[in-house]
């Protein structure tokens, strides 16, 4: 991928309801480029803000420079993998809420405590769900 993360910006948003601004800082980490733009898009559309990252390396960058809130991961990745990133990350914040995504079966032994998955074929309705009810103090994302 190698461009910058695109972020939704609360001040572009149209009218002044709440579900046109963000929320809350979701770090979304998926190798596959199209899954990745599937979910931030609509994760964005639900006025969340997206960080986006294709490698375990952008993700750990991103995760550096900014509050996150949530993050959600693909179990598989290049070079590092989607639990190993986690624990990572959960070294500055044991607290950091995580969805990991797969296709496969991953060993309970395998995975941070704490963590939710889902299965591929994800379904965005059900991960939108589950980020609501992992998002800090309950805020909600906006309905797609």
């Amino acid at each position: 991928m190698g461009e910058a993360p695109q972020r939704h910006d609360p001040d572009d948003a149209a009218g002044g309801d709440a579900c046109d601004r963000a929320v809350s800082r979701v770090l979304v980490v998926e190798d596959e480029v199209i899954a990745l733009e599937c979910i931030t898009d609509f994760l964005r559309g639900r006025g969340v803000d997206v960080l986006a990252a294709d490698t375990p390396a952008q993700a750990l960058k991103l995760a550096a420079d900014h509050d996150i809130a949530l993050v959600v991961s693909d179990v598989r990745l290049p070079g590092m993998s989607g639990p190993e990133l986690l624990l990572r990350l959960r070294r500055g914040r044991p607290d950091l809420p995580a969805i990991l995504v797969t296709g496969g079966e991953v060993a309970p032994g395998h995975l941070p405590p704490d963590t939710l998955v889902l299965m591929k074929p994800l379904s965005l309705a059900e991960l939108a769900g589950h980020i609501d009810r992992l998002l800090p103090h309950g805020e909600p994302t906006c309905p797609a």
